[in-house]
């Protein structure tokens, strides 16, 4: 994939390197964070059964040719709707290991599954959903936190 210098993005939002030097902000247009959005999204991992299995319209759209690729659909459309089932499978030993409150509410009734913790809510607290992703979930809270 191609991706732009530095410099021609920075003018294409009227600013500068020496612009953003002491800045801790920079604002730009939906479009282009739509855009950089998609581009990690496309980027990475996506659960293509967890995802039709959570939506069953798309499931329908690509039997019936309505749409060509459950994976594009989630890319362009699917995330910015918030749907769930195309992240990464939750490691339920791990995840419950890792996280002893969700344990506990599990042992408790109060949860059916870590799948069900991280899909409620675990997500947006920054909980990862198996060791592989852990980098990744801290990397993106410290980039959010930041802003």
């Amino acid at each position: 994939m191609y991706v732009p210098p530095y410099d021609a993005l920075l003018h294409s939002i009227d600013t500068s390197r020496e612009a953003l030097k002491d800045k801790q902000e920079v604002t730009i247009p939906t479009g282009l964070f739509r855009f950089l959005l998609q581009i990690a999204v496309a980027n990475g991992d996506f659960n293509e059964a967890g995802y039709l299995a959570a939506n069953p319209d798309v499931a329908q759209a690509l039997r019936n040719g309505t749409i060509d690729n459950a994976r594009m659909h989630y890319i362009g459309f699917g995330y910015f709707e918030g749907r769930q089932g195309g992240t990464p499978d939750v490691e339920e030993r791990w995840y419950l290991h890792s996280y002893p409150d969700v344990d506990e509410a599990v042992k408790k009734g109060k949860l059916n599954s870590a799948r069900e913790h991280f899909s409620m809510v675990g997500a947006a607290e920054w909980r990862s959903p198996s060791p592989r992703y852990e980098a990744d979930t801290q990397q993106w809270k410290q980039a959010a936190k930041a802003a």
